[in-house]
């Protein structure tokens, strides 16, 4: 990221979702996160080995249990 600039988010996701379902919504999102950059990158699920994507879905931890003494 250079100076100046704001966050950024790429999503890579199988060519006909992108333009079939996330390109309707990309208005909203934008609104709803003005200060990212967001890119799409359309693929076909031939490319996702080689690219090193295994699905089009998005992740995270689980959030940690608070621990009562």
């Amino acid at each position: 990221m250079q100076q100046g600039q704001g966050p950024s988010v790429l999503i890579a996701a199988d060519a006909g979702f992108t333009h079939l379902w996330l390109l309707p919504r990309l208005p909203a999102l934008k609104r709803a996160f003005p200060e990212y950059t967001i890119r799409l990158m359309p693929i076909e699920r031939a490319d996702y080995r080689s690219r090193g994507l295994l699905s089009n879905s998005i992740s995270a931890p689980a959030p940690r249990e608070k621990r009562t003494s």
